[in-house]
């Protein structure tokens, strides 16, 4: 199947909209959950929202918040893991400086050079497939 990002919107404009209900209905409140795993599920669930809302309008922020989200739950993780708490008068350097958040800037920054590189006639589903690096980023059971 040859896939067309560039069409003004290739995909049925009623199922995305069933899709972000259903995005809505499994995404998790804050406020009923204490557990750090609650943030983490809210980023997830806000990534595919996000995702879904720009195959619906197009509107290029949508792309930007997948990309904090991103970096927001790795930012959240070296957070816990190394015990960081938000007084920590150098929290942004060492978390900059991390190991875990440089390989995900450098993940983001290489999905980004592909897809500017993409000519329209060549995406296909193995293109996209080629895209997803499902390498996992965090172990969140050593939390």
């Amino acid at each position: 199947m040859l896939l067309s990002l560039f069409n003004e919107n290739p995909f049925n404009r009623n199922e995305i909209l069933g899709l972000i209900e259903k995005v809505d209905c499994v995404t998790p409140d804050t406020e009923r959950f204490s557990e750090i795993y609650v943030s983490f599920a809210l980023d997830a669930c806000t990534s595919v929202y996000s995702t879904l809302n720009y195959i619906n309008d197009h509107e290029l922020g949508h792309i930007i918040d997948v990309a904090i989200c991103a970096t927001d739950t790795v930012d959240m993780f070296i957070q816990e893991r190394d015990d960081i708490g938000f007084s920590t008068i150098d929290i942004e350097d060492r978390i900059s400086n991390d190991p875990l958040r440089i390989r995900e800037k450098m993940r983001q920054k290489h999905i980004i050079e592909r897809i500017l590189d993409m000519q329209p006639n060549t995406i296909s589903d193995h293109l996209i497939e080629s895209l997803r690096d499902k390498t996992p980023l965090i172990n969140i059971d050593i939390l």
